[in-house]
């Protein structure tokens, strides 16, 4: 068998992967190609993998500007599509230039001659035979000059994770003129900093530099390795970089050198070199020696994540039977463990140990396992088939939203190249916006009291027309917004408020005492302390099963109401149908927008219906 490195991050899982690998190949629902020791099944494979790489970036990095949970995921449908693979993008062309930009960057900074390709059969290509398998990397960028060779893994997430590890004041990499290295490097009598995350495959910061390391290996492995030093980069971009607005000859968003971070990870791969031939020789074995028995469920699965192995839950969540609802893996705070006999509050057995010894299901367990309010309330919400409610902290909830409310939502746009002046890189750039005003409790028409905005295309720059509608309705002081997870409407308008300060006198208390419709059904500390609110929940129901995401707490409040019968059903294809516009004919053009207005629209109404539910409920 040939592996490549998608291939190899794949084997590293477990021991049944490779036996699952070969199964399913040439099923439909199959990773690879029918015939896996062929240069075009790599071809083809490579690029995929690429693909989900570039569309996870795109999807993580809603969540950079505001504090959020990762287990409580808006986009269930997203999550799954992303996992198996099956999402189309809005950004194809962003991706591509990526590699572009990290490979014009390099050539700039080190001359020679540097050879790169948007297709695998134009990059440059090492092969090596270690154990009896064939190893291939492809590059991204290699770049040779007199001196040097530098090669190059370009990466379409951002510089964010890795200039924050450390923190400020001592932060792991340091620019050093126009490359990041390592600070202890330059200046070793620095403080150190755990680097433990990047010898970790299943860590995000582990798996960008594994991925170079990877590399690295297959090229040492060459017989025919290049004679001269080899550097190995790493190329991202850059999360500080502004848009300038600056344009081309021919029109398009000049960007410069200065989009593209690069970081110098030449002695950290060879520090983990040890420990990527110790996973190279696992992979070996695990081929050498191909086991189809059921595996422990672990870190490795990236369960609830956008890696999550496609297998999962084809094969190993049956073996172990663990449920898709109410198991083990939707208690509330369950990462954090279970008090079972023995243990301690601080001393905790965590949940994948307790699924190999057959505890799956939330009602396996009794109160005293668990440590933590809420799971508590969801256990007997189960076994009394009975809501959980905290009426007197719902009541003070609803009691502190002030009047007029103005229930707003966003569709925003987040390319990887930002599109127009004063943007970053993915930033959430709002293309359309749903407000109902409610000026009483209950007193809210779903279309006399509307208003909308949808830009005409994701081409022109829409940002102060929609702003200048929305500001125009935010006529009095008294009111309130009020958004489900209002940290991302709030991330919106502060991003827009930050280049248009002529706005902020009047907008900005408007976003400071926004609330959030989540904090009276979820909770939230701040609003409702423990000594108030010692559960910390204020409403359970068995069928959130463990989430507090619109999508699951709608269908609770108001089962009527419902997205099935739209044409434009979630977010991500509000993106998709936008991204298409300015491509569609008129009829095609006028239904979309109809579309994507009627989308936007259920968002907002559904927040004012879900609180006139939470009002009749405490009343």
């Amino acid at each position: 068998m040939q592996i490549s490195k998608s291939r190899f991050l794949n084997l590293i899982r477990c021991d049944r992967f490779a036996a699952l690998y070969t199964i399913y190949r040439d099923k439909n629902k199959a990773i690879v190609t029918t015939d896996p020791d062929s240069i075009d099944a790599i071809y083809s494979e490579e690029n995929e993998y690429k693909k989900l790489e570039s569309l996870r970036a795109m999807f993580e990095s809603r969540y950079n500007d505001m504090d959020y949970d990762y287990e409580q995921l808006d986009d269930a449908e997203l999550y799954e599509d992303l996992v198996s693979g099956n999402v189309e993008s809005a950004f194809d062309e962003d991706f591509l230039k990526i590699e572009v930009l990290a490979a014009n960057k390099l050539h700039n900074l080190f001359g020679g001659t540097i050879t790169y390709g948007n297709q695998l059969k134009d990059q440059k290509h090492f092969e090596s035979n270690y154990e009896g398998y064939k190893f291939h990397c492809f590059l991204d960028a290699y770049l040779e000059n007199d001196d040097t060779i530098y090669v190059c893994e370009v990466k379409s997430t951002t510089s964010r994770k890795l200039i924050e590890k450390g923190g400020k004041r001592n932060p792991l990499f340091k620019q050093y003129g126009e490359i990041y290295r390592r600070n202890h490097e330059m200046e070793p009598d620095c403080k150190p900093v755990d680097e433990k995350p990047f010898k970790d495959p299943f860590h995000d910061l582990g798996r960008m530099v594994i991925d170079l390391a990877f590399q690295r290996f297959v090229i040492e492995q060459n017989p025919d390795k290049p004679k001269k030093p080899i550097k190995y980069m790493l190329a991202v971009l850059n999360s500080l970089y502004v848009y300038d607005g600056k344009k081309d000859k021919f029109g398009n968003n000049d960007y410069g050198d200065n989009i593209i971070s690069i970081f110098d990870l030449t002695k950290l791969t060879e520090e983990i070199m040890p420990d990527v031939i110790k996973l190279v020789d696992t992979v070996v074995e695990r081929l050498n020696n191909v086991n189809q028995s059921k595996v422990p469920i672990g870190k490795h699965c990236m369960l609830k994540k956008t890696r999550e192995c496609p297998f999962y839950k084809l094969i190993c969540q049956k073996d172990h039977d663990i449920p898709s609802e109410n198991s083990i893996m939707n208690f509330i705070c369950g990462h954090h463990g279970f008090v079972m006999p023995g243990d301690t509050p601080k001393n905790k057995t965590q949940r994948f140990e307790l699924i190999e010894k057959g505890y799956t299901r939330i009602t396996d367990f009794k109160d005293e396992n668990l440590y933590y309010p809420q799971q508590k309330i969801q256990l007997k919400s189960i076994l009394e088939n009975k809501q959980y409610i905290d009426y007197d902290n719902i009541r003070k909830g609803i009691n502190l939203i002030k009047y007029p409310i103005y229930h707003l939502d966003f569709e925003t746009f987040a390319p990887p190249l930002p599109r127009f002046k004063d943007e970053k890189c993915y930033q959430q750039s709002p293309f359309q916006f749903s407000l109902h005003i409610e000026y009483e409790p209950g007193v809210c028409d779903e279309h006399k009291n509307h208003v909308e905005y949808l830009a005409k295309d994701h081409k022109h720059d829409c940002r102060d027309e929609l702003f200048e509608v929305l500001f125009s309705e935010l006529k009095d002081p008294n009111g309130m917004i009020l958004a489900y997870n209002v940290s991302f409407e709030k991330a919106v308008i502060r991003n827009y408020l930050d280049n248009n300060p002529q706005y902020k006198e009047k907008i900005e208390p408007f976003v400071e005492k926004a609330f959030d419709l989540m904090h009276i059904i979820k909770g939230n500390s701040s609003i409702f302390p423990e000594e108030t609110a010692p559960n910390r929940i204020l409403f359970y129901d068995k069928e959130l099963n463990g989430s507090y995401s619109i999508k699951k707490v709608l269908p609770v409040f108001a089962p009527e109401l419902t997205y099935q019968d739209l044409e434009v059903k979630r977010g991500t294809d509000a993106v998709l149908e936008f991204s298409k516009l300015s491509n569609m004919s008129k009829d095609t053009y006028d239904k979309t927008i109809a579309s994507l207005l009627a989308y936007c629209k259920r968002d907002t109404w559904a927040m004012v219906v879900i609180l006139d539910k939470l009002r009749k409920l405490v009343k």
